[in-house]
């Protein structure tokens, strides 16, 4: 009885185990959030361990996975730290702390917060706002400008760790999202036409890359203004790889709706088969690194029956179907002419993967 139990339980365990192996990348910042937060930490010591409590937040909330995202989140924790502080203070000397105050000074932290084109401004400012205004009431100008110094040197230790510490750029970033978005792009191309599986994991993941991916551009943007370089082979890049995603998902959607009507069936047979060449192009280019470009002929696209049973929104979803098509195909003839060569961190990580994997 116990045997049979632990056959049942086994096949679980491994499968446990599996998601809770963490790869190099990922354990590269882990140790690098650590070692950010222990140089903060003795820096702003002081007489009491609660000296440092500000400077250890920040370094610990800006080493991220790029450089150009760290870059974004020390300007979101500086800017929120000095204009919550600020409302805080203004509000405090004003008003003093009553209800009254308490939601003024939330409102107007929140709007001048929405006035910065900073995404997560305003949850850093509310939250510095109400920390000022609560927390240390009969010393605040002080304790403002302790926070606001002790943020400026926890994002400094982080920016500093982030930049020296196993760099990672943000368009080496934004190259490896691009090729695990197209990887799950070609997934969900495989899956057009047949029964969505549960769950429908491979679209929710290519969804959950796609904010990714435009993310990356941003971290490549806000890295280039530092660097004086242009994000543009980047940002091109990740659209045309986007382009692929959202094609994709869109085709996977449409064909689910048009597997509906019988009479639909023969269009449906002939997406899926384009989809099906679309999906060996995109893991061919997945595989590709140093060859040279390929140029693949353009794929025959289906038509809409004439004589099929079809409502409006059926004809127009057709239609939108073979645009999209269009769209995946246009985008993957781009790509397969782009050569990038994987950087040597790039390289590097890589080989310790595989080494992690065959150990």
């Amino acid at each position: 009885m116990r045997s049979a139990r632990n056959v049942l339980i086994a096949p679980h365990a491994v499968s446990f185990l599996s998601e809770l192996s963490v790869n190099w990348q990922t354990l590269r910042v882990c140790l690098k959030v650590g070692l950010a937060v222990g140089l903060a930490y003795l820096l702003t010591y002081g007489e009491r361990s609660h000296n440092s409590l500000y400077a250890v937040l920040t370094a610990a909330l800006i080493v991220g996975e790029n450089f150009g995202e760290d870059l974004n989140q020390s300007l979101v924790r500086l800017v929120g730290t000095l204009l919550g502080a600020g409302v805080g203070v203004v509000f405090l000397v004003t008003l003093g702390v009553d209800i009254w105050g308490v939601v003024a000074a939330a409102i107007v932290a929140a709007v001048l917060s929405r006035l910065i084109k900073l995404e997560q401004l305003s949850r850093v400012t509310l939250a510095v706002c109400m920390v000022t205004l609560l927390i240390r009431p009969d010393h605040v100008v002080s304790y403002g400008l302790y926070r606001f110094l002790n943020t400026l040197i926890g994002a400094g230790v982080g920016l500093g760790v982030s930049l020296l510490v196993w760099p990672v750029r943000a368009e080496v970033a934004a190259t490896q999202a691009v090729s695990k978005l197209l990887l799950l792009a070609s997934h969900v191309l495989e899956t057009v036409g047949k029964p969505p599986p549960e769950g429908e994991e491979e679209t929710d993941q290519t969804e959950l890359q796609l904010g990714k991916v435009f993310k990356a551009i941003r971290d490549a943007r806000r890295e280039g203004q530092v660097f004086r370089t242009s994000a543009t082979a980047t940002a091109e890049r990740a659209i045309l790889g986007g382009q692929v995603g959202l094609g994709a998902i869109a085709v996977a959607s449409g064909c689910e709706r048009l597997r509906q009507n019988a009479s639909a069936a023969p269009f449906v047979a002939a997406v899926t088969k384009a989809s099906g060449r679309l999906a060996e192009r995109v893991v061919a280019l997945t595989k590709r690194a140093d060859s040279a470009p390929t140029y693949e002929p353009f794929p025959e696209m289906p038509t809409p029956p004439a004589d099929a049973d079809l409502n409006a929104t059926e004809g127009v979803l057709m239609a939108g179907v073979i645009g999209e098509l269009r769209v995946i195909a246009s985008a993957l003839a781009v790509l397969e002419r782009v050569n990038v060569k994987p950087t040597k961190h790039e390289v590097a990580d890589q080989a310790k993967e595989d080494k992690a994997k065959g150990a």
